[in-house]
């Protein structure tokens, strides 16, 4: 546990997830892709993140950082 403790919040989620799941921030190349809706009229919305959970843990452990982060809205696409 002694290397974790130098890790931000966002990279202690991240490390929690499982392999299957994926994390995709706004400097990663697919972002623009990944972060389009279904509904045109939030296209405009620009999540922190997008997590593309890989089972229910990863729902469980994305919901538990966005409610210790304040999120005010949360975006997974789940394909389980």
């Amino acid at each position: 546990m002694e290397a974790h403790r130098n890790l931000t919040p966002q990279q202690q989620f991240i490390k929690s997830l499982s392999p299957r799941a994926r994390v995709i921030l706004p400097s990663d190349s697919d972002y623009e892709y990944s972060k389009k809706l279904w509904n045109a009229l939030h296209d405009n919305v620009n999540p922190a993140m997008i997590v593309k959970v890989g089972g229910v843990s990863d729902v469980v452990q994305t919901v538990k950082y966005a409610k210790a982060g304040k999120f005010v809205s949360l975006y997974m696409k789940i394909d389980i």
